[in-house]
């Protein structure tokens, strides 16, 4: 972590991504039956990572589509705004770091994983199990 923060990442720009991710989980879990978090942070392919699995509902559509473009929420009468996920792309465009979605079928554990790659590619990976128009 020291050198991640040192060298890859601002401390106080990681501590926003950290706590709007970990939010958008346990905001995700919080009506589910299972309510498994799982952060995890490290190197992979060469790159710096954060992961943060959860077992909460599904991205809606609407989400996906407005996916750091405009803020959008799905739980407004809770007070969200979807700042965090705006937030969240605007460190990335700083960083020109990846985003990924990937929604499992057959997990028991998970039913995703959001991830922020420091890989300077600036990419978007979304693997969603449903259709988004």
């Amino acid at each position: 972590i020291r050198y991640m923060t040192e060298n890859i990442i601002d401390e106080s720009l990681l501590n926003t991504l950290l706590a709007d991710l970990g939010e958008n989980a346990v905001i995700a879990t919080k009506k589910s039956d299972t309510r498994n978090i799982l952060l995890s942070l490290g190197v992979r392919d060469g790159y710096y990572y954060v992961d943060v699995f959860d077992s909460g509902l599904r991205f809606e559509p609407e989400v996906i589509k407005h996916l750091g473009k405009a803020r959008y929420t799905t739980h407004k009468e809770e007070g969200g705004s979807g700042i965090g996920l705006m937030t969240t792309f605007e460190i990335l465009r700083k960083q020109n770091g990846s985003f990924e979605i990937e929604e499992f079928a057959d997990n028991s554990m998970f039913t995703k994983r959001v991830s922020v790659l420091f890989d300077g590619q600036g990419n978007r990976l979304i693997s969603c199990l449903q259709t988004v128009t």
